[in-house]
């Protein structure tokens, strides 16, 4: 069995080059902010849990709750679908939720989930809602970095198997950088795939060779011996 330890070419300095994959950060979900109201759509009135005020950027006190006041601080385009889904809940068409987006008192707007349910007694075809609302900026943020974080760490681990392809290149074959990147971009257009195909060959091929000083592996990883044998091999 080959070691991984580092040694010198030819023979043994290749597998040096050879670095551990990115390492996934992980970290926990976001604490998100919520609320719960509670709303009588025959008469308007409305009663706020304290996280409904913050939902809103208020503190309990500074507005009487209604229903009215809730639709307001709708997005203006999401408000008629905000009241109907409330009014149908009220009338028995059962718990219904939503995404939506909420102008606070501060002027922002926030992206929320919105869940809705009857409670109570019927009154003139009516139940009082319950509704309960989520602030999503948090996971939306997170879901963006996330997403972000994936596409650095795919662009690195891509650099990353490039660079260390050519780095075997230019200790198996005495090649300078610029040469070795030469040597992997003819391979990639003969073989036609990708530069980073090439590379990862290049690495599975010597990792898993018993003897680094042959010349047969490189050739074989990179397609050499398939097709124009010599035009890539005449550089080393």
């Amino acid at each position: 069995m080959t070691s991984e330890a580092a040694f010198d070419v030819p023979g043994e300095r290749v597998r040096s080059v050879l670095g551990a994959g990115p390492s996934r950060d992980v970290r926990p979900s976001p604490e998100l902010t919520s609320g719960w109201f509670e709303v009588d759509t025959r008469t308007g009135r409305c009663w706020w849990s304290d996280g409904m005020f913050t939902v809103h950027a208020l503190t309990r006190g500074e507005v009487v709750p209604t229903l009215a006041l809730l639709l307001a601080h709708q997005r203006s385009d999401e408000r008629a679908q905000v009241a109907a889904l409330i009014e149908r809940v009220a009338t028995g068409h059962g718990p219904a939720a939503c995404v939506s987006r909420l102008v606070g008192f501060d002027g922002r707007t926030r992206a929320v989930a919105l869940s809705l349910e009857a409670v109570g007694e019927t009154l003139d075809g009516c139940r009082p809602v319950r509704g309960t609302v989520v602030i999503l900026d948090a996971v939306v943020n997170e879901l963006a970095r996330r997403r972000a974080d994936v596409q650095l760490e795919q662009a690195l681990a891509s650099r990353s198997a490039i660079d260390q392809a050519k780095g075997v290149l230019t200790l198996a074959r005495g090649l300078v950088a610029e040469e070795a990147f030469d040597v992997l971009r003819e391979a990639s257009q003969q073989r036609n795939v990708r530069v980073r195909t090439v590379a990862d060959d290049v690495l599975e091929a010597a990792r898993a060779v018993a003897d680094p000083s042959s010349s047969g592996w490189l050739r074989g990883a990179l397609g050499e011996d398939a097709a124009h044998p010599q035009r890539l091999s005449e550089r080393s």
